[in-house]
């Protein structure tokens, strides 16, 4: 079983694809049609239009930072692979531990 498995409510899909605008490879900014939910969303890029990670935030002028988004990419990071292994990561310098099945951690796995 792995993290995704033991966190779904944090890995669910989005359960509307009817945004304004259409989901796609330039914006990253959406409202969703059926709720009015806005929506920060980053698009896979191998399986496009199909999101990657999705931030819901109220609405216009409280858009997430980059911080924010960075922060939420890590965190996933780590929840998806169920913390962290004993072991240090193998990037040169790096005094972090490697994730569980990965031979990196959190902060040189994820591609931000």
């Amino acid at each position: 079983m792995t993290g995704v498995d033991k966190f779904p409510e944090y890995f669910n899909g989005l359960e509307s694809d009817n945004f304004l605008p259409e989901l796609n490879e330039t914006s990253e900014h959406y409202k969703c049609l059926d709720c009015g939910q806005y929506w920060y969303i980053q698009l896979d890029p191998d399986e496009c239009p199909s999101p990657w990670l999705s931030i819901k935030y109220e609405g216009k002028g409280s858009e997430p930072s980059k911080n924010k988004i960075k922060s939420a990419i890590e965190f996933l990071t780590i929840l998806a692979h169920e913390g962290f292994d004993e072991e240090p990561c193998r990037d040169k310098n790096c005094q972090h531990y490697k994730l569980k099945g990965k031979e990196f951690c959190h902060m040189h796995l994820s591609v931000v």
